[in-house]
């Protein structure tokens, strides 16, 4: 996986350890179809956000999307976000 922290690049292999600090831009990638991470959040509250955000996955897992999400759902990720303090750049 790829993570960038601020304006640092980590290429993270198993068993590496990543802190992304709260009001540091941070985001990650994932570089394989079975990439696997086990992601801590300290205080709790952002499990809540990831629960508003989620939906079941289907039985026939949908094709990967093809190109940027609608300005629709980018609404209501920045939306949702602001309710848990999250802000979107």
């Amino acid at each position: 996986m790829t993570f960038c922290i601020d304006k640092t690049v980590i290429h993270a292999v198993p068993g590496t350890y990543v802190y992304a600090p709260k009001g540091i831009k941070h985001t990650f990638k994932a570089n394989t179809e079975t990439s696997k991470v086990l992601l801590t959040v300290y205080p709790s509250g952002f499990e809540q956000f990831v629960n508003e955000l989620s939906e079941p996955v289907p039985e026939q897992l949908p094709l990967a999307p093809d190109g940027p999400p609608s300005p629709e759902a980018i609404h209501a990720l920045i939306s949702i976000a602001a309710k848990y303090g999250i802000e979107m750049k």
